[in-house]
């Protein structure tokens, strides 16, 4: 498939663009948030011994209503570093 300017994000998701694998577990997906939080996020799941992408998933699947995924608990206001 040629990658066309008028394809919708669905179109390219479901083209591959989007996804890499890794040769392991679950494809890859490319996920743009500022280094800033990138960083607090990761030491906040660090915290709560989890890590990043545990994190994100779970969210995921809470938010589209997968059967019996649950909402991952926030850290506390004295495990995280707010600015």
């Amino acid at each position: 498939m040629t990658r066309s300017p008028r394809a919708s994000p669905w179109a390219l998701a479901h083209a591959g663009y989007m996804s890499t694998r890794s040769g392991r577990g679950t494809p890859r997906q490319t996920l743009r948030v500022p280094e800033a939080l990138w960083i607090r996020f990761g030491a906040a799941a660090a915290r709560a011994e989890t890590d990043r992408s545990a994190l994100v998933r779970a969210l995921i699947a809470w938010y589209v209503r997968e059967p019996g995924a649950r909402l991952p608990e926030r850290p506390g206001l004295s495990n995280c570093d707010y600015r």
